[in-house]
Protein backbone atom coordinates (compact mmCIF):
# COMPACT_ATOMS: atom_id res chain seq x y z
CA UNK A 1 0.00 0.00 0.00
CA UNK A 2 2.72 2.33 1.15
CA UNK A 3 4.60 1.96 -2.84
CA UNK A 4 1.21 2.05 -4.45
CA UNK A 5 0.63 5.68 -2.63
CA UNK A 6 3.98 6.71 -3.53
CA UNK A 7 3.87 5.67 -6.97
CA UNK A 8 0.17 7.59 -7.46
CA UNK A 9 1.52 10.59 -5.55
CA UNK A 10 4.70 10.48 -8.20
CA UNK A 11 2.19 10.52 -11.01
CA UNK A 12 0.04 13.39 -9.69
CA UNK A 13 3.27 15.46 -9.15
CA UNK A 14 4.12 14.77 -12.80
CA UNK A 15 0.56 15.84 -14.00
CA UNK A 16 0.89 18.74 -12.09
CA UNK A 17 4.23 19.91 -13.47
CA UNK A 18 2.43 19.31 -17.17
CA UNK A 19 -0.57 21.08 -16.30
CA UNK A 20 1.70 24.23 -15.54
CA UNK A 21 3.81 23.96 -18.62
CA UNK A 22 1.33 23.53 -20.70
CA UNK A 23 -1.18 26.32 -18.82
CA UNK A 24 1.34 28.93 -17.33
CA UNK A 25 2.07 31.47 -19.95
CA UNK A 26 -1.46 32.06 -20.35
CA UNK A 27 -2.29 32.89 -16.53
CA UNK A 28 1.09 35.41 -16.84
CA UNK A 29 0.17 39.02 -17.09
CA UNK A 30 3.14 40.37 -19.89
CA UNK A 31 6.23 40.24 -19.65
CA UNK A 32 4.98 36.88 -18.57
CA UNK A 33 6.56 37.24 -14.73
CA UNK A 34 7.90 34.13 -13.38
CA UNK A 35 5.62 32.01 -11.07
CA UNK A 36 5.29 33.49 -7.52
CA UNK A 37 7.09 32.65 -4.58
CA UNK A 38 5.34 29.97 -2.42
CA UNK A 39 6.19 27.89 0.35
CA UNK A 40 8.68 25.02 0.17
CA UNK A 41 7.07 21.57 -1.40
CA UNK A 42 4.02 23.72 -3.47
CA UNK A 43 4.03 24.35 -6.72
CA UNK A 44 3.18 28.51 -7.57
CA UNK A 45 1.26 29.79 -10.52
CA UNK A 46 -1.20 32.28 -11.00
CA UNK A 47 -4.73 32.82 -11.65
CA UNK A 48 -6.41 36.11 -13.78
CA UNK A 49 -10.12 36.64 -12.54
CA UNK A 50 -9.79 39.90 -15.14
CA UNK A 51 -7.50 41.94 -16.81
CA UNK A 52 -6.10 44.15 -13.48
CA UNK A 53 -6.06 41.05 -10.96
CA UNK A 54 -3.57 38.42 -10.42
CA UNK A 55 -4.22 36.04 -7.73
CA UNK A 56 -0.87 33.77 -6.23
CA UNK A 57 -1.92 30.18 -5.90
CA UNK A 58 -0.17 27.37 -4.69
CA UNK A 59 -0.62 23.88 -4.58
CA UNK A 60 0.55 20.56 -2.67
CA UNK A 61 -0.02 17.12 -4.19
CA UNK A 62 -1.80 14.77 -1.96
CA UNK A 63 -2.09 10.97 -2.33
CA UNK A 64 -5.24 10.62 -4.00
CA UNK A 65 -7.71 10.65 -1.35
CA UNK A 66 -9.48 14.11 -2.21
CA UNK A 67 -8.59 17.87 -3.01
CA UNK A 68 -8.93 20.47 -0.35
CA UNK A 69 -9.37 24.28 -1.16
CA UNK A 70 -8.34 26.65 1.68
CA UNK A 71 -10.33 29.98 1.97
CA UNK A 72 -8.48 32.57 3.65
CA UNK A 73 -10.16 35.05 5.95
CA UNK A 74 -9.28 38.98 5.93
CA UNK A 75 -5.89 40.37 5.50
CA UNK A 76 -4.30 36.81 5.45
CA UNK A 77 -2.21 34.91 3.04
CA UNK A 78 -1.48 31.21 2.30
CA UNK A 79 1.85 30.92 3.68
CA UNK A 80 0.22 31.07 6.62
CA UNK A 81 -1.23 27.75 6.50
CA UNK A 82 1.70 25.83 5.68
CA UNK A 83 1.08 23.59 9.13
CA UNK A 84 -2.44 23.13 8.10
CA UNK A 85 -1.45 21.74 5.22
CA UNK A 86 1.19 19.19 6.44
CA UNK A 87 -2.33 18.14 8.46
CA UNK A 88 -4.11 18.03 5.26
CA UNK A 89 -1.42 16.25 3.13
CA UNK A 90 -0.80 13.89 6.08
CA UNK A 91 -4.64 12.58 5.95
CA UNK A 92 -4.09 12.14 1.73
CA UNK A 93 -5.60 15.01 0.49
CA UNK A 94 -3.97 17.58 -2.00
CA UNK A 95 -4.03 21.30 -1.26
CA UNK A 96 -5.01 24.66 -3.32
CA UNK A 97 -5.11 27.69 -2.07
CA UNK A 98 -4.88 31.50 -2.59
CA UNK A 99 -4.60 34.86 -1.81
CA UNK A 100 -7.63 37.08 -2.39
CA UNK A 101 -7.44 39.95 -4.47
CA UNK A 102 -6.07 42.97 -2.30
CA UNK A 103 -4.55 40.61 0.20
CA UNK A 104 -1.25 38.45 0.22
CA UNK A 105 0.76 38.60 -2.75
CA UNK A 106 -1.87 39.15 -5.45
CA UNK A 107 -3.14 42.50 -6.50
CA UNK A 108 -3.54 45.92 -4.50
CA UNK A 109 -6.38 47.30 -6.25
CA UNK A 110 -6.20 50.27 -3.33
CA UNK A 111 -3.50 53.56 -3.28
CA UNK A 112 -2.20 52.28 -0.07
CA UNK A 113 -0.87 49.01 -0.12
CA UNK A 114 -1.71 48.39 3.83
CA UNK A 115 -5.59 49.18 3.01
CA UNK A 116 -7.77 45.96 3.46
CA UNK A 117 -9.83 47.10 0.38
CA UNK A 118 -12.94 45.81 -1.82
CA UNK A 119 -16.19 47.51 -3.68
CA UNK A 120 -17.83 44.32 -3.58
CA UNK A 121 -17.50 40.74 -2.21
CA UNK A 122 -18.84 39.68 -5.65
CA UNK A 123 -15.26 40.73 -7.03
CA UNK A 124 -14.15 37.76 -4.32
CA UNK A 125 -16.72 35.37 -5.97
CA UNK A 126 -15.01 36.22 -9.26
CA UNK A 127 -12.01 35.08 -7.35
CA UNK A 128 -13.09 31.83 -6.62
CA UNK A 129 -14.61 31.26 -9.87
CA UNK A 130 -11.38 31.54 -11.83
CA UNK A 131 -9.14 29.61 -9.47
CA UNK A 132 -11.57 26.70 -9.90
CA UNK A 133 -11.45 27.31 -13.57
CA UNK A 134 -8.23 27.09 -13.55
CA UNK A 135 -6.90 24.01 -16.21
CA UNK A 136 -4.05 23.01 -13.61
CA UNK A 137 -7.55 22.37 -10.66
CA UNK A 138 -9.51 21.03 -13.59
CA UNK A 139 -7.33 18.77 -14.21
CA UNK A 140 -7.09 17.09 -10.35
CA UNK A 141 -9.12 13.94 -10.14
CA UNK A 142 -11.35 13.22 -6.61
CA UNK A 143 -14.08 15.03 -4.14
CA UNK A 144 -13.40 18.15 -3.39
CA UNK A 145 -13.83 19.84 0.24
CA UNK A 146 -14.18 23.45 0.98
CA UNK A 147 -12.16 24.43 3.81
CA UNK A 148 -13.19 28.66 4.71
CA UNK A 149 -11.74 30.49 7.44
CA UNK A 150 -13.61 34.28 8.79
CA UNK A 151 -14.47 36.20 5.79
CA UNK A 152 -13.52 33.06 3.63
CA UNK A 153 -16.00 31.27 5.22
CA UNK A 154 -18.71 33.99 4.51
CA UNK A 155 -17.28 34.16 1.25
CA UNK A 156 -17.73 30.48 0.92
CA UNK A 157 -21.32 29.99 2.28
CA UNK A 158 -22.09 32.64 -0.95
CA UNK A 159 -20.42 30.10 -3.37
CA UNK A 160 -22.07 27.22 -2.38
CA UNK A 161 -25.74 28.88 -2.03
CA UNK A 162 -24.98 28.94 -6.08
CA UNK A 163 -23.84 27.11 -8.85
CA UNK A 164 -20.42 25.99 -7.09
CA UNK A 165 -22.50 23.96 -5.05
CA UNK A 166 -22.29 20.74 -7.77
CA UNK A 167 -18.34 20.65 -7.14
CA UNK A 168 -17.77 20.13 -3.55
CA UNK A 169 -18.80 16.92 -1.74
CA UNK A 170 -18.44 19.15 1.59
CA UNK A 171 -17.44 21.86 3.63
CA UNK A 172 -15.58 23.05 6.51
CA UNK A 173 -16.13 26.47 8.10
CA UNK A 174 -14.24 28.11 11.28
CA UNK A 175 -15.52 31.19 12.90
CA UNK A 176 -17.61 32.10 9.21
CA UNK A 177 -18.08 35.89 9.20
CA UNK A 178 -21.75 35.62 9.20
CA UNK A 179 -21.43 39.09 11.74
CA UNK A 180 -19.58 41.47 12.46
CA UNK A 181 -18.38 41.13 16.50
CA UNK A 182 -19.61 44.95 17.60
CA UNK A 183 -22.32 46.16 20.06
CA UNK A 184 -25.89 47.24 18.46
CA UNK A 185 -24.72 50.92 18.76
CA UNK A 186 -21.74 51.18 17.35
CA UNK A 187 -23.07 48.38 14.41
CA UNK A 188 -25.66 50.45 13.49
CA UNK A 189 -23.23 53.56 13.32
CA UNK A 190 -20.58 51.81 10.98
CA UNK A 191 -23.76 50.82 8.87
CA UNK A 192 -24.33 54.37 8.04
CA UNK A 193 -20.48 55.19 8.00
CA UNK A 194 -19.33 53.09 5.66
CA UNK A 195 -22.34 53.71 3.34
CA UNK A 196 -21.89 57.05 3.43
CA UNK A 197 -17.94 57.37 2.54
CA UNK A 198 -18.76 55.43 -0.14
CA UNK A 199 -21.60 57.03 -1.57
CA UNK A 200 -18.97 60.63 -1.53
CA UNK A 201 -16.28 58.48 -2.72
CA UNK A 202 -14.27 58.23 -0.18
CA UNK A 203 -14.25 54.28 0.60
CA UNK A 204 -10.61 54.02 0.13
CA UNK A 205 -10.09 55.69 3.66
CA UNK A 206 -9.29 53.67 6.66
CA UNK A 207 -12.34 52.93 8.82
CA UNK A 208 -12.40 55.15 12.21
CA UNK A 209 -9.57 53.59 15.15
CA UNK A 210 -8.11 51.36 12.13
CA UNK A 211 -4.56 50.91 12.09
CA UNK A 212 -2.19 50.20 9.12
CA UNK A 213 -0.62 47.49 11.17
CA UNK A 214 -1.46 43.82 10.61
CA UNK A 215 -3.18 42.06 13.55
CA UNK A 216 0.53 39.23 13.76
CA UNK A 217 2.78 42.84 13.58
CA UNK A 218 0.90 43.89 16.96
CA UNK A 219 1.91 42.52 20.69
CA UNK A 220 0.93 38.98 21.01
CA UNK A 221 -0.68 39.97 24.59
CA UNK A 222 -4.21 41.15 24.27
CA UNK A 223 -4.64 39.75 20.75
CA UNK A 224 -8.07 38.92 18.90
CA UNK A 225 -6.42 35.69 16.59
CA UNK A 226 -4.73 33.35 19.38
CA UNK A 227 -4.02 32.50 22.29
CA UNK A 228 -0.82 29.88 21.35
CA UNK A 229 2.23 32.56 21.54
CA UNK A 230 4.17 30.47 19.63
CA UNK A 231 2.10 30.14 16.07
CA UNK A 232 1.23 33.65 16.80
CA UNK A 233 5.22 34.38 16.03
CA UNK A 234 5.30 32.01 13.23
CA UNK A 235 2.24 34.88 11.41
CA UNK A 236 4.86 37.64 12.99
CA UNK A 237 7.93 36.46 11.51
CA UNK A 238 6.20 35.79 8.01
CA UNK A 239 5.54 39.28 7.94
CA UNK A 240 8.86 40.32 9.63
CA UNK A 241 10.84 38.41 6.93
CA UNK A 242 8.38 39.20 3.88
CA UNK A 243 6.28 42.70 4.65
CA UNK A 244 4.56 42.68 1.25
CA UNK A 245 2.27 40.42 2.40
CA UNK A 246 0.82 42.30 5.48
CA UNK A 247 -2.51 44.71 5.06
CA UNK A 248 -4.20 46.28 8.17
CA UNK A 249 -7.64 47.46 9.08
CA UNK A 250 -10.31 47.76 6.70
CA UNK A 251 -11.64 50.40 4.57
CA UNK A 252 -14.97 52.09 4.56
CA UNK A 253 -15.88 50.22 1.22
CA UNK A 254 -14.79 47.12 2.73
CA UNK A 255 -16.83 47.68 5.36
CA UNK A 256 -19.54 48.26 3.63
CA UNK A 257 -19.26 45.41 0.92
CA UNK A 258 -18.87 43.68 4.48
CA UNK A 259 -22.33 44.34 5.69
CA UNK A 260 -24.33 43.78 2.60
CA UNK A 261 -22.44 40.27 1.57
CA UNK A 262 -23.64 39.61 5.79
CA UNK A 263 -27.38 40.83 4.72
CA UNK A 264 -27.50 39.34 1.58
CA UNK A 265 -26.61 35.76 3.60
CA UNK A 266 -29.09 36.44 6.40
CA UNK A 267 -31.95 36.73 4.12
CA UNK A 268 -31.43 33.40 2.55
CA UNK A 269 -34.24 30.89 2.52
CA UNK A 270 -33.82 28.03 5.11
CA UNK A 271 -31.94 25.13 3.66
CA UNK A 272 -30.50 26.86 0.97
CA UNK A 273 -27.31 25.14 0.95
CA UNK A 274 -28.30 21.34 0.76
CA UNK A 275 -24.93 20.25 1.80
CA UNK A 276 -24.05 18.95 5.15
CA UNK A 277 -21.12 21.28 6.66
CA UNK A 278 -19.04 21.45 9.42
CA UNK A 279 -19.27 24.57 11.13
CA UNK A 280 -17.37 26.03 14.20
CA UNK A 281 -17.62 28.99 16.74
CA UNK A 282 -14.76 30.26 18.84
CA UNK A 283 -15.91 30.84 22.44
CA UNK A 284 -13.88 33.77 22.81
CA UNK A 285 -13.72 35.18 19.99
CA UNK A 286 -14.19 38.52 19.44
CA UNK A 287 -14.08 39.45 15.60
CA UNK A 288 -16.98 37.19 14.18
CA UNK A 289 -20.71 37.01 15.75
CA UNK A 290 -21.19 34.04 16.97
CA UNK A 291 -24.60 34.56 17.82
CA UNK A 292 -25.13 34.75 13.84
CA UNK A 293 -23.63 31.76 13.19
CA UNK A 294 -26.08 30.47 15.68
CA UNK A 295 -28.90 31.56 13.57
CA UNK A 296 -27.33 30.51 10.51
CA UNK A 297 -26.75 27.05 11.66
CA UNK A 298 -30.41 26.68 12.74
CA UNK A 299 -31.76 27.71 8.99
CA UNK A 300 -29.25 24.72 7.82
CA UNK A 301 -30.25 21.47 9.03
CA UNK A 302 -27.63 19.68 7.54
CA UNK A 303 -24.95 21.25 9.16
CA UNK A 304 -22.97 20.75 12.23
CA UNK A 305 -22.21 23.69 14.92
CA UNK A 306 -19.42 23.08 16.97
CA UNK A 307 -18.32 25.60 19.72
CA UNK A 308 -14.49 25.01 20.71
CA UNK A 309 -14.18 26.03 24.30
CA UNK A 310 -11.30 28.81 25.27
CA UNK A 311 -10.89 29.49 21.54
CA UNK A 312 -10.18 32.69 20.44
CA UNK A 313 -11.04 34.06 16.54
CA UNK A 314 -8.42 31.39 14.68
CA UNK A 315 -8.93 27.59 15.28
CA UNK A 316 -6.43 27.04 13.37
CA UNK A 317 -3.94 28.58 14.84
CA UNK A 318 -4.63 28.04 18.13
CA UNK A 319 -3.33 25.79 21.15
CA UNK A 320 -2.38 22.17 20.57
CA UNK A 321 -5.37 20.86 22.62
CA UNK A 322 -7.65 23.29 21.02
CA UNK A 323 -6.96 22.24 17.62
CA UNK A 324 -6.93 18.18 18.65
CA UNK A 325 -10.84 18.79 19.05
CA UNK A 326 -10.81 21.12 15.91
CA UNK A 327 -9.21 17.96 13.91
CA UNK A 328 -11.26 14.95 15.69
CA UNK A 329 -14.56 17.14 14.60
CA UNK A 330 -13.40 17.40 11.30
CA UNK A 331 -11.86 13.64 11.00
CA UNK A 332 -15.24 12.54 12.35
CA UNK A 333 -17.09 14.61 9.88
CA UNK A 334 -14.87 13.33 7.04
CA UNK A 335 -16.04 9.66 7.45
CA UNK A 336 -19.91 10.37 7.88
CA UNK A 337 -19.02 12.45 4.29
CA UNK A 338 -16.88 8.78 3.32
CA UNK A 339 -14.01 11.53 2.18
Amino acid sequence: MRRFSLIRQAAQARAIAGALRRHGREQRSPPYAPEPTVPEGAEGFWVQPDQRVRLRAAFWPGSGRGFVILLQGRAEFLDKYVEAVGEWRARGFAVLAFDWRGQGLSTRQAADRRLGYVEDFKEFQQDLQAVLDHPLVLEIAGPKLMVGHSMGGAIGVEALGGPLRERFAGAVFTAPMLGISLEPGVERLARRLSARFVRIKLGQRRAFGQERRSGAERPFENNSLTSDERRFNVMAQLLKANPELAIGGPSWAWLAAAFREIDALAARPRESLGLPCLVFTCERDTVVQNAAIDVWAEREPLSRLVNLLDCRHDAWMESDAIRQKLWREIDGYLGERGL
